[in-house]
């Protein structure tokens, strides 16, 4: 299983011509033709930022939330990618994207979120920073299967 930190996906993915994708999100060359020339959508922008605009150039904006402590993009089959409605590429390969973010709470809490470019996820907790970075290195194995997803206790979340 092929995984990529959010930067290194946009670089490989985002299309060149539409510009810095650190900068801008270019809505119009990705609806141009009804022709969908790459899968990259606002939701992938969880660590980079958020996209803000009414024109065709939605500006990136840096997230001011420190919560996420990392994210990646997991190449993953077509099943699990129709189950997580995960972004395809004109290559063919699917993607799933994983978040760890630190919840606000007395206890060392801390959740993995798995989604697409849709509004289905599913999420685990864990309690540490250990726990949750050994639940972490188990994803590749777990992406799978589905219900290996299921046996490890992650649950639906929208």
């Amino acid at each position: 299983m092929l995984v990529l930190t959010e930067e290194e996906w946009f670089d490989e993915y985002y299309p060149k011509e539409w510009g810095d994708w650190r900068q801008e999100y270019n809505a119009k060359a990705y609806r141009e033709n009804g022709v969908i020339r790459s899968g990259c959508t606002w939701l992938n922008y969880k660590v980079t930022g958020w996209l803000a605009g009414s024109n065709d150039l939605l500006v990136v904006n840096k997230h001011s939330d420190c919560r996420y402590i990392k994210s990646s993009l997991f190449e993953v089959s077509d099943d699990i990618c129709t189950m997580f409605c995960g972004p395809r590429q004109p290559d063919g390969s699917c993607w799933v994207q994983g978040t760890i973010y630190k919840c606000e709470s007395n206890l060392e809490l801390y959740t993995i979120t798995l989604f697409g470019i849709d509004d289905m996820s599913y999420s685990k907790d864990f309690i540490g920073l250990d726990s949750v970075l050994e639940g972490w290195d188990k994803l590749p194995q777990l992406l799978t299967d589905m219900s290996l997803l299921f046996k490890d206790s992650y649950y639906f979340t929208n």
